[in-house]
């Protein structure tokens, strides 16, 4: 199963949608609630990198992944893979690291 981070920041039906016409199954979460570390995670962005981590914070998908970031197959895409690094030029905020 890979699970597309709803975290109100990306596109996340267009993603899932995508996984779908692929073959595979996908679904949409807002909340990390109940997910393994084994589970393939998919983080898609737009928008601001601040706005980006205020919304995985919010929604709990921010300590989820920074604790479990070496365990899970994470992919980020457009603003999702600038908030997996350690910061940002355009912000003071932390990324995901």
């Amino acid at each position: 199963m890979i699970t597309v981070v709803d975290a109100g920041i990306g596109h996340v039906k267009s993603v899932a949608n995508m996984f779908l016409y692929l073959g595979h199954d996908a679904e949409t979460r807002s909340s990390p609630r109940g997910l393994s570390a084994s589970d393939r995670i998919v983080l898609p962005g737009v928008g601001s990198y601040d706005a980006g981590v205020s919304q995985l914070k919010l929604t709990g998908w921010f300590s989820y992944l920074q604790d479990l970031l070496d365990e899970v197959h994470l992919l980020g895409i457009c603003l999702g893979m600038q908030l997996l690094g350690l910061e940002s030029e355009e912000s003071d905020s932390a990324g995901l690291g």
